[in-house]
């Protein structure tokens, strides 16, 4: 049974549960999470709207990036210099999470896994006790809750992104 649609996740960053074998792992095998600089706006957008637009049908994750990069809050996983996923947190509003996309071609290395730690991490240091995975699917809801303890509230992002056009 999957996600009920307009389901957003409430994350207990408390309950945060590290993994440093996954990041060792990970750049054993040539991967590195970094933070976003602003020098590199425009070739994050870039890289987000034209490998993760065509699953949202629109540039959103794109331009939820923005407002991530800007405040320091966009991690990236590269491989040889490349980007090959990232996730943001406080870019849809303040004490969200997300989004969170990795390419196909690199998918089941942990690289979800270890931006999610690395963005949680970020919020706790940010002062937050909670977060919210708006619009949460079955493959954000494997991910992060292997790490956190969360709460689902259907309907919810009704009321989240009810201001959107």
């Amino acid at each position: 049974m999957g996600v009920p649609d307009k389901t957003d996740m409430i994350i207990k960053l408390w309950t945060l549960r590290d993994d440093p074998e996954l990041f060792v792992s990970l750049r054993e095998d040539g991967y590195e999470i970094k933070r976003v600089m602003s020098p590199n706006i425009s070739y994050i957008y870039k890289f987000i709207n034209e490998n993760f637009a065509p699953e949202t049908e629109d540039s959103s994750w794109a331009d939820e990036a923005i407002p991530s990069i800007l405040s320091g809050n966009c991690f990236i996983c590269v491989k040889e210099n490349k980007p090959v996923g990232f996730m943001c947190c406080e870019g849809t509003a303040k004490g969200f999470v997300g989004p969170l996309g990795v390419l196909p071609e690199h998918r089941g290395h942990g690289i979800a896994r270890a931006l999610y730690i690395t963005v949680a991490k970020q919020m706790l240091a940010l002062g937050y006790k909670y977060a919210v995975a708006g619009w949460i699917h079955d493959g954000g809801l494997k991910t992060i809750g292997k790490h956190t303890d969360y709460l689902l509230a259907e309907g919810a992002s009704e009321g989240s992104y009810k201001d959107m056009i």
